[in-house]
């Protein structure tokens, strides 16, 4: 998201009343503020774009997002060492299973609206 610049563009537009983000898998990890805890998940040593692993996401969520939690999905098990290691850490997270979804409304500007 960095690279592309899709990160910047996404906080550029979060105030909009229609502004709309999905995700699945990764694509939740990422509203999280840190992604600290997902290392259990993805190698952060594996390197393929020659820039340092980035820690920050999004920053929608003071939490961190485990997908794929007691799912039938191949990263179940990782997730269970994300749980753990989070635990260990005291990190906050929520889990989600597959099919789960949650639905935030974050957009400041239909806040300031209602406060008038």
């Amino acid at each position: 998201m960095c690279l592309s610049g899709v990160d910047e563009y996404l906080k550029s537009i979060e105030d909009k009343p229609d502004y709309l983000y999905a995700g699945y898998s990764a694509g939740i990890c990422v509203l999280s503020k840190d992604l600290h805890g997902l290392e259990k998940c993805d190698v952060p040593s594996i390197n393929p774009y020659g820039i340092d692993t980035m820690w920050n996401g999004l920053g929608y969520f003071d939490y961190l997002f485990l997908p794929h939690y007691k799912s039938d999905h191949k990263e179940t098990k990782l997730i269970d060492d994300s749980v753990e290691y989070c635990n260990k850490n005291n990190i906050k997270y929520r889990t989600l299973r597959d099919g789960d979804v949650i639905i935030a409304d974050t957009c400041k500007s239909i806040e300031q609206e209602e406060e008038r």
